[in-house]
């Protein structure tokens, strides 16, 4: 099944998911429902009495992230349990799985077939990388101190059901001369 997160795999086509939790410092979740992208923002200066206060409100252009953000917040607290968040640097995989729209499936009896001409993956938007901005922001605090020590991340979008993101998140120990030179 594509855009599934499966235990004890390296790669995040194949990395834990499921349940969710922490094992050997490495942390893993699911949250069901249809990712949502962050991203775009709209600014707002902040007045009061008619006067400008020099502050400035940002809120995410997209009404549903903030929903999302905290159902992915939630499934990363209960994976972290009692633990800190993590420090170093960071190896963050996701898979972003996507239903597919109804015109990609056949019509009558064929209606639960996919239509030969219906693309593999989702080449629409959202794009990847908004779905993992709204992703790194809602787990800031809770996996890892800064998104900024993520500094080797995967991220795939699937289509598959049921919709969901699945995250892989491990400490990194080894250089990336020492990752290269295993793969190689």
């Amino acid at each position: 099944m594509p855009g599934v997160l499966r235990a004890g795999a390296e790669s995040p086509r194949h990395a834990a998911g499921g349940e969710g939790g922490v094992s050997d410092q490495r942390v893993s979740f699911r949250v069901l429902g249809r990712p949502q992208p962050g991203g775009s923002k709209r600014a707002f200066p902040i007045r009061r009495g008619g006067q400008l206060t020099g502050r400035v409100a940002v809120t995410d252009a997209n009404p549903k992230a903030k929903s999302w953000m905290q159902e992915v917040r939630h499934a990363a607290a209960e994976a972290m349990g009692q633990r800190d968040a993590l420090t170093g640097p960071l190896d963050l995989a996701v898979v972003f799985a996507l239903a597919r729209p109804k015109g990609h499936y056949g019509t009558g009896r064929n209606s639960h077939s996919i239509q030969r001409s219906a693309p593999a993956y989702p080449i629409v938007a959202p794009d990847a990388t908004k779905l993992l901005r709204a992703l790194e922001d809602a787990l800031t605090g809770i996996v890892w101190r800064d998104d900024a020590q993520i500094v080797f991340q995967a991220v795939e979008k699937a289509y598959d059901l049921p919709e969901r993101c699945d995250v892989v998140i491990r400490p990194l120990t080894t250089t990336v001369a020492d990752r290269l030179a295993r793969t190689a």
